[in-house]
């Protein structure tokens, strides 16, 4: 009893497609490709044998090429369909839809042998593609996912954390939308994305970086001061006579120390207000509100939705010593929040 050969089909079968069906013979090999505790992706490569037999040598030669530009003219990704004999319906069948790359017709060959280019001619193709394995968890059509969380922490606070996400997919647009789905639930992030379209390929990285607290960022002040009992001031009194006269200097009375703080808060919202008064008013401390700039809070940032809010404190104090340290509240001391969760990037291998 005779075996039936094998018939590969390469293209959509609406008669524009390539037969193989003289002397077919094929190989299927699929290589799992790991990556932790998953196959990200699989390597399949069919290894055709075919043979032209023709009555004379210009028809086998002309057969030859046709069949050569399936390799080095039709680059294109195209479905593969593997048949028994004469049967119907494929054993085998290889969908572009179902690979991330290909499948492509990546090497051919003649082969040498005797009567080859006269009364037949073999010939070896090779047809590779790559299909996603389940790197990608519950993803699909995903290969080559990665990601990484990076935490930055001085004196042992966490200051800056950033997230990394990078995979390919069958379009970069669909790797877009993959790496998307892996974003910090954080709002006030820095997200920087790219497409690699020739790649298919797509990356993405949020930055997270440490506040005072959820909405604001930062207080920044200066207090200066003069005055009162930091030293012996002077009085100019002028002389009459020749501009080469020099003034003499006669000790000042001792004046009130004045005592100006300015400040700015930063943060995320446009309804920012001052803090609480640095100091208490008593007998030997007032605080002069006249002489204060009064200020509306503005946007510093646009990009990033950063207002900030600038404020003024005009004091003066008269006691014999000098006047009691200022009282910064809840911002004299060094404040943060809880860096965000990893997230769902902690998932990636593990379903």
């Amino acid at each position: 009893m005779t075996t039936p050969t094998a018939r590969v089909v390469i293209g959509e079968e609406d008669g524009s497609e390539f037969v193989i069906e003289e002397n077919g013979r094929f190989n299927i090999n699929i290589v799992n490709v790991p990556s932790g505790s998953r196959v990200d992706s699989q390597e399949v490569s069919v290894e055709i044998e075919g043979d032209i037999v023709k009555g004379t040598p210009e028809l086998v030669w002309t057969d030859m090429k046709t069949t050569s530009e399936v390799a080095y003219e039709n680059l294109d990704s195209r479905p593969v369909r593997i048949y028994l004999g004469a049967e119907a319906t494929a054993r085998f069948i290889f969908l572009p839809e179902e690979f991330i790359i290909g499948p492509f017709v990546t090497a051919f060959s003649t082969i040498a042998e005797p009567g080859a280019g006269r009364s037949h001619w073999r010939y070896a193709m090779t047809i590779t593609g790559i299909k996603a394995g389940v790197g990608g968890g519950t993803e699909a059509n995903v290969i080559n996912l990665t990601g990484s969380i990076t935490t930055m922490k001085v004196n042992g606070l966490a200051v800056r954390k950033e997230w990394r996400v990078s995979v390919k997919s069958t379009t970069a647009s669909a790797a877009f939308g993959i790496v998307m789905g892996y974003k910090p639930s954080e709002t006030r992030v820095v997200e920087s994305t790219e497409k690699f379209p020739a790649e298919q390929r797509a990356t993405g990285t949020w930055i997270w970086e440490q506040r005072f607290s959820s909405n604001i960022i930062s207080y920044e002040e200066t207090i200066e001061s003069v005055g009162g009992g930091l030293g012996v001031d002077y009085i100019e009194d002028l002389q009459l006579g020749p501009d080469t006269v020099p003034p003499v200097l006669h000790k000042a009375m001792r004046t009130a120390e004045k005592i100006t703080l300015r400040g700015m808060v930063k943060g995320f919202s446009n309804s920012l207000s001052a803090p609480p008064a640095h100091w208490s008013e008593s007998d030997l401390m007032v605080r002069v509100r006249s002489r204060e700039v009064r200020s509306f809070p503005l946007i510093l940032d646009h990009t990033q939705g950063i207002y900030g809010l600038s404020y003024m404190e005009c004091w003066i104090w008269t006691g014999a010593s000098s006047p009691p340290a200022p009282n910064h509240d809840v911002h004299g001391t060094i404040s943060s929040v809880s860096p965000p969760s990893d997230g769902r990037i902690m998932t990636i291998n593990n379903g």
